[in-house]
């Protein structure tokens, strides 16, 4: 599958990016894919048991992981970030700027993040990583010094639009917020 289209820069002409669209696919999983598919058909010539419908449901659910994480898609505006997960991005993640401090990019490797699939908890842990693929990734420093990877394609760009967009927002004064609470 070919990368998405990069978003143009911004169209009010005010010299920043406004948004940003990357992506990471990983084409062996598609011959995992067929191999389980192989495997279930098999199994079910096999087996003509009540384990027969176990093993298919636990093929679908192999099936429909392994579906989520051959593609993600990542998606940057001003108001958030988006992780659109698998080819129909049914399963989505959104974090609003607002927690994000911080974006760099970096060269991920699988095995120092535990291998592929989404890795560790951002809640429990502090640290995930999102891992497609090997290659370029976007670093996420959220607030409370949370850490998430993605591997996606044109990170160094991401990490820009998202460093010039927390770079124009407009910083709250400890005075206004308790004034505002009034």
């Amino acid at each position: 599958m070919p990368p998405l289209p990069q978003q143009p820069d911004d169209p009010a002409g005010g010299g920043g990016l406004a948004s940003w669209t990357g992506s990471a696919h990983n084409s062996w999983l598609a011959l995992v894919l067929v191999i389980v598919i192989g495997h279930g058909a098999v199994m079910n010539l096999v087996l003509r048991s009540s384990a027969a419908a176990y093993l298919n449901a636990a093929h679908l659910v192999a099936l429909f992981v392994l579906e989520l994480f051959s593609l993600v898609r990542v998606s940057v505006d001003p108001r958030e970030l988006c992780i659109r997960y698998g080819h129909l991005g049914w399963v989505r993640q959104r974090i609003a700027l607002g927690r994000v401090e911080a974006a760099s990019d970096f060269r991920l490797e699988p095995m120092q993040h535990g291998g592929f699939g989404y890795r560790g908890s951002l809640r429990f842990s502090g640290r995930a990583a999102l891992v497609v693929r090997a290659g370029p990734a976007l670093g996420i420093e959220l607030d409370g010094g949370k850490r998430l990877s993605i591997s996606v394609d044109d990170a160094e760009r991401g990490a820009r639009v998202i460093n010039r967009l927390l770079a124009q927002r407009i910083p709250v004064r400890a005075g206004a917020r308790a004034s505002a609470r009034g």
